[in-house]
């Protein structure tokens, strides 16, 4: 055995010993493609028939024997673990794995050193093996979800591949009628597209050391730039029957959304969450720069060096974050993807609030549900101590199977939650009604509601589903930062501040038609009609 073979050994090794600590750790296969673990399944499975006629020596059966159980493992753990199972991406793991196995086998049929079973079967391992890590490679340029233990899996995963073509030019040279060219040629390519494709994409050297010394070694490369967008556009065309359910995501080309509804098509081209109307880009900021933990800190986790945060729950505790600074005013976002699953009774939270007794709050909600029955989002307000002020919406779209943008709106006029940049309920400040006064921090959170969330609190967390896990990315604030100054946020109402001019004191025209549109097709609850709770209905619902 030669010192590339024994080094990629270990490498791979390496890489399984990462994936299994991911899984089993955090109970989580997000952003593994089990189609690619199937593949690896099926390459041992037919590589290491001969561990029962023949013994090499108790390094090479242990080898077999560790591959074949982890292999199979990770492909059980991901089809049946109860916690596992539930954060994989079918919906965008959709390659299909088994047009890969045909032509391998083929071609090992056809090309191959000895025509017996045995070797057959060996070969098609050597030539599946070139080529499983493709859907792994797809469902991460689809998805871009590379965290920490994922993106050192893929790394180890390629620098395997790496010294395995250095150990088969090695045995050229040193062994006779050694010749694997076409596995070579599979390898060098898939080897080529990880570290191309994905290792030398910063969201993933940013989580691995051997990465970010690689990237000293070679050209820098550009960054990715977003072309901004200024303007909302919307296109009406007539189609002939409505669709009830829309799950646009992956349906639709990249900034499109689709709306069906009684017969008319609404074609929004989709603003990015830094630039709307005409507002700057915010630059790009980590996690740490603008915010910190509250609460829960074991319950947290940092992806990307501080590009992406997760929040875990489970029976012991969830857990919050907060800006690390105060505002009077501003437009607030935020990128997230709640937790899916049987949720129910679990609050993902994303708002503003203020510290101290009579206390103004301005809440995203995300209500969990059971049974496949959809995530409620809820929007409140409590203003000087008094909340009560809930609308209910069942969005259009999964808010668990990908990242949204929830943004809150802040001036001297008004109050706006965005989805999407789509205005989905606006409080307006006139006619005397309550109105925040007070400083506010942007806070997220992850916690236990089921005393009301789900079912009017009948619905209880089932703990056995834990943990849940909700995502968070884009920090940057747009704020005025009150901070060190009086508590008076009326110093937040001047004009310089761009989320303060006239575009911003009511909505646009097409605005106002798309809030219209929402409110009348997915909001199923609004305080300013239940009766029950309002005999007369607050001054700001008239």
């Amino acid at each position: 055995m030669n010192i590339f073979r024994l080094a990629g050994d270990m490498t791979h090794l390496a890489s399984v010993l990462v994936l299994l600590l991911k899984i089993h750790t955090i109970k989580s296969c997000a952003g593994v493609s089990l189609k690619t673990q199937e593949l690896y399944a099926i390459v041992f499975a037919t590589r290491y028939l001969d561990i029962f006629t023949s013994f090499v020596s108790l390094y090479n059966t242990s080898m077999k024997l560790v591959f074949l159980g982890s292999s199979f493992s990770i492909v059980w753990y991901m089809r049946y673990h109860k916690a596992v199972h539930r954060t994989y991406d079918r919906e965008q793991d959709t390659f299909r794995h088994w047009f890969l196995v045909l032509p391998c086998l083929l071609l090992a049929l056809l090309i191959h050193e000895k025509f017996t079973f045995l070797e057959v079967l060996w070969t098609f391992s050597l030539y599946l093996e070139a080529v499983a890590i493709l859907p792994q490679l797809v469902l991460l340029q689809r998805t871009r979800n590379i965290d920490n233990l994922t993106g050192q899996y893929i790394f180890l995963l390629g620098g395997y591949r790496g010294l395995y073509i250095l150990n088969w030019i090695y045995r050229y040279f040193t062994e006779p009628h050694f010749v694997h060219w076409i596995s070579m040629f599979l390898s060098l390519s898939t080897f080529l597209g990880i570290y191309t494709q994905h290792i030398m994409d910063r969201r993933v050297c940013s989580n691995t050391a051997l990465c970010r010394l690689l990237l000293l070694l070679l050209p820098k490369l550009e960054e990715q730039q977003k072309a901004p967008v200024t303007s909302l556009i919307s296109k009406f065309s007539m189609l002939g029957n409505p669709t009830d359910s829309i799950w646009f995501p992956t349906q639709y080309p990249p900034g499109c959304y689709q709306f069906y509804s009684d017969g008319v098509t609404l074609w929004i081209i989709r603003v990015d969450a830094r630039v709307f109307g005409g507002r700057g880009i915010e630059k790009f900021v980590t996690f740490g720069q603008n915010y910190v933990v509250k609460w829960g800190q074991s319950h947290f986790s940092t992806l990307h060096s501080g590009e992406e945060v997760d929040l875990y729950i489970d029976q012991s505790s969830g857990g919050g974050f907060e800006s690390k600074d105060s505002y009077g005013s501003g437009l607030f976002e935020m990128r997230i993807k709640v937790p899916g699953g049987n949720t129910g009774g679990i609050v993902t939270a994303f708002y503003l609030t203020s510290k101290g007794g009579g206390h103004d709050e301005i809440d995203f909600e995300f209500l969990g549900n059971n049974n496949g029955k959809p995530v409620t989002l809820q929007t409140n307000l409590f203003l000087n101590g008094e909340g009560n002020r809930e609308e209910r919406f069942l969005l259009w779209f999964n808010p668990t199977k990908h990242y949204h943008t929830y943004g809150l709106l802040w001036n001297p006029y008004q109050i706006v939650f965005y989805v999407d940049n789509i205005p989905i309920r606006v409080y307006k400040n006139e006619n005397g009604v309550s109105y925040p006064s007070r400083p506010m921090q942007v806070e997220a959170s992850l916690w236990n509601g089921d005393d009301w969330a789900t079912d009017g609190g009948r619905t209880k967390v089932n703990w056995s589903y834990s943990p849940f896990i909700a995502h968070f990315r884009d920090f940057a604030l747009s704020g005025c930062n009150i901070d060190g100054r009086s508590n008076n946020v009326g110093a937040c109402e001047s004009s310089n501040y761009w989320w303060n001019v006239g575009k911003y004191q009511r909505l646009s025209g097409n605005e106002q038609k798309l809030y219209e549109h929402v409110r009348s097709k997915y909001m199923n609850y609004d305080y300013c009609t239940d009766r029950s709770k309002y005999q007369t209905p607050p001054r700001e619902c008239y």
